[in-house]
């Protein structure tokens, strides 16, 4: 393989790396909004809705306030199957 080549094929390889990147970013961005909106969501149901789901308004309320670098639905997921467990022991 030539000079020429091999600079070729790294060129190309750090395009798709890039693209990579900014695809993953992307995808992280969609899933951030999605999460966020889906306890946007849960905040504003009724607390017979909330328990039927296993979880309590404190926790929504919690995950609502949480840093923008966590994941809300990671700690309500966490709730619910706490609670879950507690009621079926």
């Amino acid at each position: 393989m030539s000079l020429i080549e091999r600079t070729s094929a790294s060129r190309m390889n750090i395009g798709h790396s890039l693209w990579t990147g900014i695809s993953a970013f992307i995808r992280a961005a969609r899933r951030f909004t999605k999460n966020r909106l889906a306890v946007h969501r849960m905040a504003e149901m009724d607390d017979a809705l909330l328990k039927d789901i296993g979880l309590s308004r404190h926790e929504i309320h919690r995950a609502h306030m949480a840093p923008l670098s966590e994941d809300p639905m990671a700690e309500l997921r966490k709730a619910a199957a706490n609670r879950a467990a507690r009621m079926y022991v």
